[in-house]
């Protein structure tokens, strides 16, 4: 009798074929204000830079259906891979000093194109995994996601001061595209043949369903809480020198060593997904990491303080990523169609407290310097986990429904 779970795959996979995107907005959370900062530019402005790069992580369920129609997903995952690889290549080629305009306008574009690698990921593990392995699965994508992308981010800013401009572009775009070769190894169903009249059909009552569900609805108050977004990490190399970091403590810190305690975060994350309710793994995610925000707040202003507190808080990062991955995919529930488009809504709605909060820390910075950075994070999640839990009391430990069909091969 052949084994049906062998038709599916591997959970850890997802933490590979989802390096394109982690590696793309390590950059923009990490490699890039750093970079920029030794540009002179300053830090609120740094700020608003990462959030319109970080924008379109939001707004991409406008563009995220391409995943659900015409190549299979992961096609769509390698060529946006591609697509998005050449254009941080083209930004990085140019002096950032003298062609800031077209290197914003080139990683925006990227950033777009990016997404799609998120969405192609995001519907293939709705499509081709049971619901008892989601949150495994989560926890292995958010570990390619933020560490991966920590990792990508660090070998960047130490491969910077050791090779040419020309040099550097190359080598950061083949960070983002190799492993999205891995997709090959996805045993994806055929998407068919269907009129685009009848998929669209198919794909709007999709739609219907979730936005007349109250659990998807409640889902999505959920999600646009500042909730876990752990935005100060996105500003972390930004403000390393007002704690007398050394540029190796945050290429360690934000880069390599960030890399290890987010992956870490992330895989005990998914972990606790399968165990606990996902709404309250997510809640309580988020208190971890204002607590450790509140912690570098009272502390001195040191090496030791940065180096200590950041790692603390990314591996909280890592934890809030991937119960809120799981519980994405937990609301999808069935796959069927438009796998990729539903999964990057509640997506976008999880991304936005990343792009507001960046923002809205980079003005706590602004005001009232490093404290106020982290009193802002720190306040913003304190206040939206303790809403969600007030909520959600009275089924705070009920678990979601019973496992989820998932497309046959």
């Amino acid at each position: 009798m052949v084994d049906l779970r062998a038709r599916h795959p591997p959970p850890w996979l997802f933490g590979v074929t989802v390096l394109p995107y982690g590696v793309y907005y390590g950059f923009i959370t990490t490699s890039m204000p750093y970079l920029l900062r030794n540009a002179g530019v300053s830090v609120d402005r740094i700020a608003g830079i990462s959030a319109l790069a970080l924008a379109p992580a939001v707004w991409y369920f406008l563009w995220a259906p391409v995943a659900d129609i015409g190549l299979r997903r992961r096609g769509w995952l390698m060529l946006t891979a591609a697509l998005s690889a050449a254009c941080l290549g083209a930004a990085l080629r140019a002096p950032l000093e003298s062609h800031l305009d077209r290197f914003v306008a080139l990683i925006v574009a990227g950033s777009a194109l990016s997404t799609v690698v998120a969405a192609a990921n995001g519907g293939l593990m709705a499509a081709t995994l049971e619901d008892n392995r989601r949150g495994h699965a989560s926890g292995w994508f958010q570990a390619g996601y933020t560490g991966g992308g920590a990792v990508g981010a660090g070998a960047t800013l130490w491969l910077a001061p050791h090779m040419s401009i020309i040099t550097l572009a190359y080598a950061v775009a083949m960070m983002v595209f190799l492993p999205s070769l891995a997709a090959i190894l996805i045993p994806e169903a055929s998407v068919g043949q269907k009129p685009g009249i009848e998929l669209f059909a198919e794909m709007l009552r999709d739609l219907k369903v979730m936005f007349t569900s109250k659990t998807s609805l409640a889902g999505f108050g959920i999600l646009l809480c500042p909730l876990g977004a752990a935005a100060a990490a996105n500003l972390f190399s930004g403000i390393a020198v007002d704690y007398h970091a050394s540029s190796q403590t945050v290429v360690w810190i934000s880069g390599f060593g960030g890399g290890v305690f987010t992956a870490i975060g992330s895989l005990f994350g998914g972990f606790v997904a399968d165990r606990i309710p996902r709404r309250l793994a997510y809640a309580l995610a988020a208190l971890l990491s204002s607590a450790c925000a509140l912690a570098m707040l009272l502390a001195p202003l040191t090496q030791l303080t940065f180096a200590l507190g950041a790692s603390l808080y990314l591996t909280t990062m890592g934890l809030s990523f991937a119960t809120y991955q799981a519980l994405t995919l937990e609301l999808v529930g069935l796959p069927g169609r438009s796998a990729a488009t539903r999964q990057s809504l509640y997506a976008a709605a999880g991304n936005a407290p990343v792009m507001y909060m960046t923002w809205l820390d980079g003005q706590g910075y602004k005001r009232f310097g490093t404290r106020g950075l982290l009193g802002t994070d720190a306040l913003s999640n304190v206040i939206a986990a303790s809403l969600v839990i007030f909520f959600i009391r009275r089924t705070l430990f009920v678990k979601a429904a019973a496992p989820v069909p998932v497309e046959r091969f």
